[in-house]
């Protein structure tokens, strides 16, 4: 609870802090959400293809350059097969079930480059950025049968996992639709507890503003 109070407190915070200073600028807000994966090579298929949802907010510094950031929140479940290989690849499984899901929520300072001056309807920008992951893995178990050379049964396995908080960059290449509609890939990479992780996220949103 105090970790999800302390989230909405920095987003809000964030959120007002780039406003501020672009009270005479054109503001643009851009809801949006999508699909997202977990993509870390020792653990990418422990989570399945999720879900994020978010806000990017900046103002047009200049005609080439905006300046602004993006808070989301991103929501994997777990792949019992993935954590199970994990554990003992020497092992065969037959899964019935699988509990348990991970989030992070991104706070990221950004810095948007448009890649030419035309008013051509579809525009293709770069954007990239640095800030704040906050990763909160639930517990994940898993039930159903084993089976190895020597002998089989039924149980379940269960997996701890404990919340990090991470500092990294992100890239992306957002494109506009006559003004109003954006597509927006981005790929996050960040460390937390010593590890590099990473994740993408293909999203749509709408432009509100400018």
């Amino acid at each position: 609870m105090k970790r999800a109070l302390l989230c909405a407190a920095l987003a809000a915070s964030f959120l007002i802090l780039l406003t501020t200073p672009a009270t005479s600028q054109n503001v643009s807000i851009v809801p949006n959400g999508g699909i997202s994966k977990d993509m870390r090579s020792e653990t990418s298929n422990r989570w399945n293809m999720g879900f994020n949802v978010g806000a990017l907010i900046y103002f047009q510094a200049s005609d080439l350059i905006s300046v602004g950031g993006r808070v989301a929140y991103h929501s994997w479940g777990a792949d019992g097969e993935g954590w199970l290989k994990d554990y003992d690849p020497s092992v065969s499984y037959t899964i019935e079930s699988t509990s348990g899901s991970q989030s992070v929520i991104e706070i990221v300072p950004f810095v948007r480059i448009a890649t030419s001056r035309s008013d051509n309807p579809v525009k293709l920008y770069v954007q990239v950025g640095g800030g704040l992951f906050l990763v909160s893995p639930g517990d994940v178990t898993v039930k159903g049968s084993y089976r190895t050379a020597f002998s089989f049964g039924t149980g379940e396995i269960s997996f701890k996992n404990e919340s990090m908080t991470g500092f990294g960059i992100q890239a992306g290449l957002p494109i506009s639709i006559s003004r109003l509609l954006q597509i927006l890939p981005i790929y996050s990479l960040y460390w937390a507890d010593g590890d590099a992780y990473h994740h993408y996220a293909i999203n749509i949103g709408v432009t509100l503003g400018n």
